[in-house]
């Protein structure tokens, strides 16, 4: 198989060679080689959780998320829904230091498996240009590596996504990939939404089903009464909201209207940053379902379901560099259309390479100080504009700007 792909990289046009041994020589430096060398901050709470599960002690992995208050200094803690912790029992078993090497190592195929995944389900010629341009563009996304350099299971749900999308005429198993993603990043949940607005039933059903029974086994390690304060808990304010790398809505509202540890807004006003949330949030969501209806009962190959992740990223209350591993689906949909626009090449290149910005907000630290306040804190919020923009690029390929002009002109 490598031979193959080799040798028919040779006959490909030489900017696209170049472009996939940039492709490979990046993700194994950068994906791979640092990855071995991550302190996994984030794997290390899903791990304390699990290890806990698998001790018999599911009844405390919610003790500092229920202890913690906005005026703590740690705000490390997982809080995550009880059926992760079970699914990260088996890790939890090991050692930190063998846990998350085997936990790298799935991180790194499920890309890879991403990529044959989505090559077969959107026919993807094999050693074809399309083949070798996807490829190259998939290893060359930045928030993979910030995945896998925190520990963060984002790989892994962009690769069960990717199956639900390949088993949707195969309810059952559609919806146990779906629901398995849903419980590792809640804010996926957003795609019940579309599959409703698209009455897709079964669908629908066949994951609600799996989201009870992953939800049914959490009983038998985690305590009902501990579950319940959980949920209790996690619609609360926690503090974090003006956090310098939530991309959300939420993340840029709260930066700009309220003063925290992170950043000092236009003025301390958490009401007004709160109601400014939920009115974007609601426009967002009424302009979404809006495409959505408009799309009619035309297979539209998956676009409207790009639509949606993009969606998900901007109302969910807590957005990071490392989510937007999931923009992978969104943009090699956008890039499949002929012509390619390059706005949708500006969309792409901005996303798959804004280390810097990420550089600058965590490595930083001294300089950060003078852009956390006023007007200044929005250099904190480039990536959220642009992907304010880009959910716009989406609509329109989807032909729903007009649609969404009218709206906003009512």
């Amino acid at each position: 198989m490598l031979r193959a792909f080799r040798d028919r990289l040779e006959a490909a046009p030489l900017p696209l060679r170049a472009l996939v041994c940039a492709a490979v020589l990046k993700f194994l430096c950068v994906g791979f080689y640092l990855s071995w060398f991550t302190n996994g901050s984030d794997f290390a709470l899903a791990h304390q959780a699990g290890s806990r599960v698998a001790c018999g002690q599911g009844a405390h992995i919610y003790d500092e998320f229920l202890a913690y208050r906005p005026e703590n200094e740690n705000t490390m803690f997982f809080m995550y829904p009880p059926p992760v912790a079970v699914l990260y029992a088996p890790l939890g078993v090991l050692p930190f230091r063998a846990a998350l090497t085997i936990f790298e190592l799935l991180s790194l195929a499920a890309l890879l498996s991403f990529f044959f995944i989505w090559a077969r389900q959107r026919g993807w010629e094999p050693y074809s240009e399309t083949y070798y341009l996807g490829f190259a563009l998939i290893l060359l996304f930045f928030p993979a590596d910030y995945a896998f350099q925190l520990g963060q299971n984002d790989t892994i749900v962009l690769s069960l996504i990717a199956l639900a999308w390949l088993w949707r005429k195969r309810p059952v198993l559609f919806g146990l990939a779906l629901a398995v993603a849903i419980w590792l990043k809640l804010f996926v949940g957003f795609l019940l939404v579309y599959l409703l607005l698209r009455r897709r039933w079964r669908e629908v059903l066949a994951c609600a089903f799996w989201l009870a029974a992953l939800a049914a086994v959490s009983l038998a390690f985690v305590p009902g009464s501990v579950q319940a304060l959980y949920y209790s808990r996690l619609g609360l304010s926690l503090g974090i909201e003006a956090f310098y790398d939530n991309q959300s809505l939420t993340g840029f509202f709260y930066r700009l209207f309220t003063d925290s540890g992170y950043a000092k807004g236009l003025i301390d006003s958490p009401g007004l940053a709160h109601g400014m949330t939920i009115l974007s949030s609601l426009l967002l969501a009424g302009g979404f379902a809006a495409v959505t209806l408009r799309r009619g009962d035309d297979e539209d190959r998956g676009g409207g379901w790009g639509l949606a992740l993009v969606t998900a990223l901007l109302l969910s209350p807590h957005s990071d560099t490392h989510h937007q591993v999931l923009l992978l689906i969104p943009l090699l949909l956008l890039l499949e259309r002929r012509p390619v626009r390059t706005s949708t090449l500006l969309y792409y290149g901005f996303f798959a390479a804004f280390a810097p910005v990420v550089a600058f907000r965590f490595l930083a630290q001294d300089r950060l100080v003078f852009f956390a306040s006023g007007l200044k804190s929005l250099a904190f919020a480039i990536p959220s504009l642009v992907l304010v923009g880009f959910w716009f690029h989406c609509a329109g390929s989807l032909g729903g700007a007009r649609k969404i002009a009218k709206i906003s002109a009512v």
